[in-house]
């Protein structure tokens, strides 16, 4: 293949330009007889043969194909300029093996960037169908495992679920909830609004903690549309 292709060449090189049975000098406009042969030559391109305007022919052994036709086969651009008689072959844009290699390696890192995020995606989603499937009453008791005991006070922790909402009941029955400082109180409730929400990420969420003595509720708290946490305590 590499000699045809360098045959090939050599035959393009000296066919600058040919027009009918003439052949042009650079140094002055010459004319001389030539006695060309049509053998019906084909031309193809991987295999596959391909129509060109102009019939090949043979000149003493050496068969001659239009530059033009030549050049498009091979994806270059060619010029003629008339004044100075000279063609031009240039790669068309995009076509050096430089700017190829590039565009396939932007391809290559565009593709494993997208893998990347379709692996980060795929495992959220993993995560998150396994969370989903815990029920409002499993949640319930894992709080109260992991926060019926705070600061040395009980607590008592009820979920009630309404379609796309979640109210927290806490109650307690401890005087010393009252000697709590309130930070202590708002990482107390954050701690179990952020453990609904990494079950049950899309509900609105809201509650209160309520003096189970007294019936009064102590501390309200609720989350906004922005995922804010809002915590009102009230004695």
């Amino acid at each position: 293949m590499k000699k045809n292709y360098k045959k090939m060449s050599v035959v393009v090189a000296v066919m600058i330009f040919v027009i009918s049975i003439t052949s042009i000098s650079l140094a002055a406009p010459t004319a001389k007889n030539l006695k060309a042969y049509y053998n019906n030559i084909r031309v193809f391109r991987n295999g596959s043969q391909v129509s060109i305007s102009t019939q090949p022919f043979i000149v003493d052994g050496t068969t001659y194909v239009p530059l033009r036709a030549i050049s498009e086969l091979l994806e270059k651009d060619v010029t003629w300029d008339q004044s100075t008689y000279t063609v031009g072959i240039n790669d068309k844009p995009g076509s050096s093996s430089t700017e190829l290699y590039n565009q396939i390696y932007n391809y290559q890192l565009q593709i494993s960037q997208l893998e990347s995020k379709i692996k980060d995606l795929e495992s959220k989603l993993d995560k998150k169908e396994e969370s989903s499937s815990m029920t409002i009453k499993e949640l319930q008791k894992q709080l109260n495992k992991d926060y019926g005991t705070y600061k040395k006070i009980d607590f008592d922790i009820n979920l009630t679920e309404k379609k796309s909402s979640i109210t927290v009941k806490i109650y307690f029955d401890d005087e010393k909830f009252y000697d709590l400082d309130d930070k202590y109180i708002e990482s107390f409730v954050e701690d179990i609004v952020d453990d609904i929400t990494d079950e049950f990420e899309d509900m609105e969420i809201s509650g209160y903690i309520e003096d189970d003595y007294t019936d009064e509720e102590v501390v309200t708290f609720s989350v906004n549309s922005k995922g804010k946490l809002s915590v009102d305590i009230d004695f």
